[in-house]
């Protein structure tokens, strides 16, 4: 048996004790986002009006998936390098919202063709567009989701791609300007005025040359984790652009992603 062959086996077992284990409530979880997986596959985004876009620097290399220990973070991937900085009193955006913001953010620029952006009128609105449910409290939904959208806002994206005879350089501010007429109290009131952001220059050119296209239905089946959603975006991006038939090892896909 070769050394594939056996880590397949091993796999297949440690898989099968860690069923074992499931209760029933977890296997009807299971099953039931199996089931939703199994409809999102049957049928293209397109045709379900669910098509959405992601801008390539975002998805070569991805944003922190935990709370960074500083206000700088860097990921590599090859030839590619993504490094993000924010105020030392805002600190960086890290997990599930952000990128659930970013999703938004560029298949709204690519759909609307605008820097200028309506986030609505209301948080509890906006926060449907996101498959989120206003909950309060220090843990509750609004008041992480408010954390991340500042801390998103307030980074800068450095983009560099080196090669032996060059590189490239590209740097981003996310936003120009944001005007966010929110109540987080009481997230169903309907403001007079509708909360908006306008998008940097550089940073919507290069969401409007460079759009990744992705499923929002499957960004909301596997919101529960940053690494989920960042594998089925880099998984997207590979096939988008795949030219013949490739093989990548998870040992390598974890290397160019988890520092």
């Amino acid at each position: 048996m070769s050394t594939h062959e056996i880590d397949i086996v091993k796999a297949g077992k440690e898989a099968s004790e860690r069923i074992a284990k499931l209760t029933p409530k977890q296997i009807k979880n299971i099953n039931k986002f199996v089931d939703r997986m199994l409809v999102i596959e049957g049928e293209e985004a397109i045709k379900r009006g669910d098509l959405g876009y992601l801008a390539r620097a975002l998805v070569m290399a991805t944003m922190p998936h935990s709370k960074p220990k500083s206000n700088e973070f860097e990921r590599k991937n090859g030839n590619y390098t993504l490094s993000m900085i924010a105020p030392s009193k805002m600190g960086l955006p890290y997990g599930v919202y952000p990128r659930l913001l970013m999703a938004w953010i560029n298949t709204e620029a690519v759909k609307t063709k605008s820097r200028h952006l309506i986030l609505g009128q209301s948080l509890s609105g906006f926060m449907a567009k996101l498959d989120l449910v206003p909950t309060g409290g220090r843990w509750g939904t609004i008041t992480r989701l408010k954390s991340q959208i500042n801390k998103l806002f307030s980074t800068s994206i450095y983009a560099s791609y080196d090669t032996e005879n060059q590189t490239k350089i590209k740097n981003f501010n996310i936003i120009s300007e944001a005007d966010l007429w929110w109540e987080p109290k009481e997230p169903d009131q309907i403001m007079l005025f509708e909360s908006s952001v306008v998008l940097g220059e550089a940073f919507y050119k290069e969401i409007i040359n460079n759009p990744v296209p992705i499923d929002i239905e499957a960004l909301k089946a596997l919101k529960s984790s940053a690494l989920a959603l960042d594998i089925y975006m880099w998984l997207t991006y590979r096939m988008h652009n795949l030219k013949s038939i490739q093989h990548i090892s998870w040992e390598t896909w974890v290397k160019l992603n988890i520092p």
